[in-house]
């Protein structure tokens, strides 16, 4: 099987991108080879599509190298919690090294170099990228002979369906701002447009967490559905800004920002951030003991929603250095007092209804395991007064907006929508943005509008965050 070749429009896209920007790996196609390897052929992305990694040839050169290395590890839902949990990736060797412990995993995962004539890619010596953006791996994945290991997790062992509940994370050695990339494990050759791409978020861990887990949203990412169906970088960056909003809260015994609360995420897109919101919400929850598995769940969607699992890290404390700066924040809020209706913390997705269904996936696909204590709902919302009362929504705490200012044509709906989703004197409202091209007469206009002298909005904080994406905390006046 050849690969794909990629068009002219495609080629010239690859320059649309800065050193330092943040990058995605992407994989092209999956194909199954002899002995129960699979080949993965990826190249790198920028937001907008294929980049080149020339650019960065001058410091990889100064460590004597000419490509970027790649490693993995595999992922798989242990059947008996649902938690999503990893493993290393070991270079291929016949004779696999025995494994005694009870901490065995019931799977290994080998990986090695793109092997010879099947691919149109520059040979390497190792997984791994060459300048061109291109590149890949193998992979074998083999379930362990460990008695530990399957009286630890039968489930996994017994399951018919292994390629459904196992992952392959692939990621960067040495470049931290190219995003990773989570395949499902599939068995035989796959066109780029049936590959399920998804993206691993790592949620932070509270201490407390009596599951003791690592915790990560699993998102599937639709890059055909134009701009809602990808992950765009102010979206990435917001779920940094919150943790460690959160985490400051937390860590400095203060009431929590979003548990007990309405929260609501305009143009969800893939849903990350408003996901990610609950996720932080249940850490809230958590670190106040008032988390119960048991407590019912509710979802509510113009079509489908449900739940989902998940893994990673401690809770950080570090913040962007003008929050880590700031000596009151207006941000972080008083708590209001508790009533009936609090008892449940609320975070509400909203999107076209064309996006909804993305949003649904990722959302059944994830809440059981990052936000169990924590009502999720999904609405559709195409910008405008009109739509917003048609939606009869309560009070909101919080509105989050993560790139939704690039279209000129459509500010005024913007700007109506985000004034009518907010109660003067308890909403806060965050949008994300990021320059892309858009005309800085035109933006300066649009905020003037929004937040300048007689604007719809105070702004009450600015934040720069990397990758040249801005945070505006906005109130409006009583």
């Amino acid at each position: 099987m050849s690969p794909p070749h990629l068009s002219l429009a495609e080629e010239a896209l690859r320059d649309n991108w800065a050193p330092g920007s943040l990058l995605r790996l992407n994989s092209i196609y999956i194909h199954a080879i002899p002995d129960q390897w699979r080949a993965v052929a990826l190249n790198t992305l920028s937001e907008f599509g294929p980049v080149q990694l020339r650019h960065l040839q001058s410091s990889l050169l100064t460590e004597g190298k000419s490509f970027v290395e790649l490693d993995a590890r595999l992922l798989w839902r242990c059947g008996r919690t649902g938690h999503i949990l990893h493993t290393e990736a070991s270079s291929w060797n016949p004779v696999s090294k025995q494994q005694s412990s009870l901490d065995s995993p019931p799977f290994t995962l080998h990986i090695r170099a793109l092997s010879d004539s099947w691919h149109n890619l520059e040979p390497l010596p190792c997984p791994g990228l060459g300048f061109s953006g291109r590149g890949g791996l193998e992979f074998r994945v083999t379930k362990s002979a460990s008695p530990e290991a399957k009286a630890k997790d039968p489930l996994a062992f017994d399951s018919d369906e292994g390629d459904v509940s196992c992952w392959i994370e692939i990621r960067s050695k040495t470049l931290p701002n190219i995003h990773p990339l989570v395949l499902p494990i599939q068995p035989s050759a796959t066109s780029e447009g049936d590959i399920h791409i998804m993206r691993p978020i790592l949620l932070p861990k509270w201490d407390s967490d009596p599951t003791n887990t690592c915790r990560m949203l699993l998102l599937e990412e639709n890059r055909n559905n134009v701009p809602q169906g990808r992950i765009w970088d102010s979206a990435l960056e917001l779920a940094k800004f919150f943790s460690a909003i959160v985490a400051k809260r937390i860590h400095g015994g203060q009431p929590p920002f979003l548990a007990r609360k309405r929260t609501l995420d305009l143009s969800a897109g893939t849903g990350l951030v408003g996901l990610y919101l609950a996720g932080l919400a249940q850490m809230e929850l958590l670190a106040e003991g008032k988390s119960t598995s048991s407590r019912l769940i509710r979802t509510h969607s113009d079509s489908s929603t449900s739940s989902g699992s998940s893994p990673l890290n401690a809770l950080p404390v570090s913040l962007p250095c003008s929050l880590a700066s700031t000596s009151s924040m207006s941000l972080i809020r008083d708590s209001r007092p508790s009533s009936p209706e609090d008892d449940y913390t609320t975070v509400i997705l909203t999107d076209v209804k064309d996006a909804l269904t993305l949003i649904n996936t990722n959302v059944q696909a994830n809440q059981l395991r990052v936000a169990p204590d924590i009502t999720i709902e999904t609405k559709g919302l195409r910008w405008s007064k009109i739509n917003v009362r048609e939606l009869n929504l309560e009070p909101l705490d919080t509105v989050v907006a993560s790139d939704v200012i690039y279209e000129p044509e459509h500010f005024d709906s913007l700007l109506e929508t985000l004034v009518e989703l907010c109660t003067p004197g308890r909403t806060q409202v965050f949008i994300g943005y990021k320059p892309r091209g858009l005309d800085q007469k035109v933006e300066a206009r649009f905020f003037q509008r929004l937040f300048g002298p007689g604007g719809k909005f105070t702004v009450t904080e600015q934040f720069q965050l990397e990758y040249d994406v801005r945070v505006f905390c906005m109130r409006r006046p009583e």
